[in-house]
């Protein structure tokens, strides 16, 4: 949660001019509370299918039994390893991926991101 208030502070000071937001992410509840409340603030969506960390790994947005092809046989996102994306590509469903994706655009509750990333490494 600090570095959601020190990212805010850093745009509003001038020192940064926006930020993004991976919506997954344990404390993305509260940067999505802060740049509701600061609409001015620019901050793109990073998109993304797969968990990158082996600590906390995130599911998707979208309820499992609504996007299974985006899920590896323990019912978790890919990872991000060569093996991981080849397997990722060849099973996901292109509604099941918009399906997921879709609700990221509208993190502010209303307000469009002003940029959207892929990341897929």
């Amino acid at each position: 949660m600090r570095r959601n208030t020190a990212v805010v502070d850093s745009v509003e000071k001038g020192i940064a001019t926006s930020c993004r937001l991976m919506v997954p992410c344990p404390s993305a509840p509260h940067a999505i509370h802060l740049l509701r409340q600061r609409s001015e603030i620019p901050f793109g969506i990073h998109l993304t299918l797969v968990c990158d960390t082996t600590h906390y790994r995130w599911g998707p947005l979208t309820a499992k039994d609504k996007v299974p092809s985006l899920l590896d046989d323990a019912g978790q996102p890919f990872t991000p390893t060569p093996a991981g994306r080849s397997e990722l590509l060849a099973r996901a469903r292109l509604d099941e991926v918009e399906g997921n994706l879709t609700p990221w655009s509208d993190a502010r509750g209303g307000g469009p991101p002003s940029e959207e990333r892929w990341a897929g490494r």
